[in-house]
């Protein structure tokens, strides 16, 4: 049985020890343990890869809530970032807090990230290249409606916008 005493976090307000016990076998009934030591998520998932844990119907990032149940509170602005770089690992001791700046400086020291630049044509997810770009921009001038360039080119409305606003590739003239 896990002790949970003096665990609690915004998740858990005032959750009382045996409804607390309740929550962490109903969370780790949703694990399966792998060789490398990961506790692993086999229930619902984030479109991120990220693991779900639904409470009173809200769903909250898994890790996060193994954290909370098994080692303490979160400190407030703070991320839980993973040691063994599985995104569906929930095992308490491959997590730790650190700031976003220590998430990216891990994930950089780690080979999952190049630093430097990612934004515009280096960010390897953009729908956009500059060609496209100077044409928003330059349809936009010429009247073209934005709901008719964001199903032209496949972007959100805002996007069209900041594109046409210039506080998204700044760089393109």
């Amino acid at each position: 049985m896990i002790d949970l005493r003096n665990t609690y976090d915004v998740y858990l307000p005032r959750a009382k020890k045996k409804a607390l016990q309740k929550l962490a076998d109903r969370f780790l009934s949703k694990i399966a343990v792998k060789d490398n030591g990961c506790w692993e998520w086999v229930k619902g998932t984030y479109t991120n890869g990220y693991g779900k844990f639904s409470i009173k119907g809200n769903g909250h990032p898994a890790h996060r809530i193994s954290y909370v149940l098994f080692i303490g509170n979160i400190p407030k602005g703070m991320l839980v970032c993973h040691d063994c770089d599985n995104k569906i690992c929930v095992n308490p001791s491959h997590l730790f807090i650190g700031s976003h700046a220590d998430n990216t400086a891990d994930m950089i020291q780690k080979g999952r990230m190049v630093p430097g630049n990612h934004s515009g044509i280096h960010n390897g997810r953009a729908k956009l290249d500059e060609d496209a770009v100077r044409d928003i921009r330059w349809k936009r001038e010429e009247g073209v409606m934005t709901k008719d360039l964001v199903v032209e080119y496949g972007v959100s409305r805002s996007q069209i916008q900041k594109i046409v606003r210039r506080e998204l590739w700044k760089e393109v003239v």
